[in-house]
């Protein structure tokens, strides 16, 4: 009765070990997919991330020569002719 039973049990093991083979297949032919999915969409988002750090770096850039510069020369400016006649005055920062 045993060896009956036995028999069985190695059929049952034999057909789940069919099926986790199987499964395991399936779950690297969806890894894979998922591998050449995320390599596809990786490059296009890498390209916007620089066009918009390019685009960033000129705005940068303009905003810099044509308002931060000419607004810290007008500044330094108007400071140094504060300094000249205070100095011409003989006033004194107390």
């Amino acid at each position: 009765m045993l060896e009956g039973f036995r028999d069985i049990l190695i059929v049952v093991l034999f057909f789940l070990l069919v099926v986790v083979i199987a499964l395991l297949a399936v779950l690297i032919l969806q890894v894979y997919q998922l591998v050449r999915m995320v390599r596809g969409e990786v490059a296009p988002i890498l390209d916007s991330m620089k066009r918009t750090s390019t685009t960033v770096r000129g705005t940068a850039e303009f905003v810099g020569e044509t308002t931060v510069i000419p607004l810290i020369r007008v500044v330094s400016t108007l400071a140094a002719a504060v300094r000249f006649v205070r100095a011409f005055l003989g006033l004194t920062n107390r």
